[in-house]
């Protein structure tokens, strides 16, 4: 049962008419599709936002990378096994102090907005269409 049959059967019969619930039935709809609208269009403008700031997010990332000694410890990890495996603790350590995690994160936290605001637009759009089809048919 949804909330526009849950408040229909709360009213009582004798103080409305029908014209009345109706028109109470109506304007319930209408707030419940202009509310589905605006979060529709504020998680919209949120997601294309959250795509835009992943551009800086991934070239910082990327920055930090290149920067960084990252690549000479795989290359290493790669050629020369027998002797990482030896020195693990040192090796672990240096690996972990030239790792870029600020980029990371920043990279990681923004794609994870992102997909929230997406995830929401989808609840609001079907909302929206949702409320437009229930609009109709009654």
């Amino acid at each position: 049962m949804n909330d526009i049959e849950r408040i229909i059967k709360m009213m009582p019969t004798e103080s409305y008419n029908m014209a009345t619930k109706g028109h109470i039935v109506t304007r319930i709809r209408e707030e419940k599709i202009r509310r589905a609208k605006m979060q529709a269009y504020i998680f919209g403008t949120l997601s294309v936002l959250g795509v835009l700031s992943l551009i800086p997010s991934i070239i910082y990332l990327v920055y930090e990378i290149s920067t960084s000694s990252l690549g000479e410890y795989f290359a290493l990890i790669f050629s020369d096994a027998d002797v990482v495996a030896t020195h693990l603790y040192p090796f672990v350590m240096s690996l972990i102090d030239s790792t870029p995690f600020v980029g990371m994160i920043l990279t990681l936290s923004t794609l994870a907005l992102t997909i929230s605001f997406y995830r929401k637009l989808s609840e609001g759009m079907t909302a929206v269409n949702y409320y437009k089809l229930f609009k109709l048919n009654s």
